[in-house]
């Protein structure tokens, strides 16, 4: 019950933070998050415990948003990875999901801070790996369930891959073969077009997908010349090519 009470209170912190002296706030609900988990054990509630380390690695993500990004994202992602252990596909689709998502999310972000191009080539993988795990999961519970009520948009999960397949393949420091930038920007491509898909009732986020498609099809005919805008262009909605053609 106390460990209740902690996770309730850091929930309640967390959610302070999202509205004024976010610092603050966020400090306290992690305060109270790693006191939950120390009056928790993972034998007693393993269910309880993972949920707990992913509200942990919510509050550290949030804080890397402030100050000291990359500490406090490396702790984010030691506490999603914990999480994970007790919330496995085969325990709870929609946990696992939702923790990998979050996984994705912090290696993404680590990636964007990183100088070094062998450590952002492995934070660009590790988000692309998290990622794919995320959307494999609510592919899976679409077809046990239908729609799922996720706690994240699944969209903006392809999103965020689209946008890491483009850095593996135009990010120069990290000296990815010419063969495999082609197939990660048809991957992006690919991406982008199921979130443009998603969002379709959502001008603003609409704008950004097909920005983003823009963007890709212009990589994929730098690399390969009209052959690879006419591959890209075969991968894009019949209906969109019109939008898109006085911008390329």
């Amino acid at each position: 019950r106390y460990a209740s009470t902690q996770n309730n209170l850091g929930a309640t912190l967390w959610t302070l933070a999202q509205h004024e002296q976010p610092r603050h706030h966020l400090t306290g609900a992690i305060a109270a998050y790693t006191e939950a988990l120390n009056n928790c054990t993972p034998e007693a509630d393993p269910s309880g415990y993972g949920m707990i380390q992913n509200n942990l690695g919510t509050a550290l993500w949030n804080l890397a948003q402030y100050e000291q990004p990359e500490r406090w994202l490396n702790q984010a992602i030691a506490a999603y990875k914990i999480a994970l252990t007790y919330r496995t596909p085969d325990l709870s689709l929609l946990a696992h999901a939702a923790t990998q998502n979050n996984l994705g999310t912090a290696f993404w972000h680590l990636a964007n801070q990183e100088p070094s191009g062998d450590n952002r080539l492995s934070y660009w993988q590790q988000a692309i790996a998290a990622y794919d795990a995320a959307v494999e999961s609510v592919a899976q519970l679409e077809k046990q369930s239908g729609a799922p009520s996720l706690s994240f948009d699944i969209y903006a999960s392809h999103a965020n891959l689209g946008l890491a397949h483009y850095q593996l393949a135009t990010d120069s420091q990290l000296l990815v073969p010419i063969n495999d930038c082609t197939q990660h920007l048809e991957t992006a491509l690919r991406h982008h077009v199921t979130a443009l898909s998603g969002w379709q009732s959502k001008p603003n986020l609409r704008q950004t997908a097909v920005n983003h498609i823009i963007k890709t099809v212009r990589a994929l005919y730098r690399q390969g010349g009209l052959d690879g805008q006419n591959r890209a262009l075969s991968i894009v909605p019949a209906e969109l090519i019109p939008e898109l053609l006085p911008r390329l």
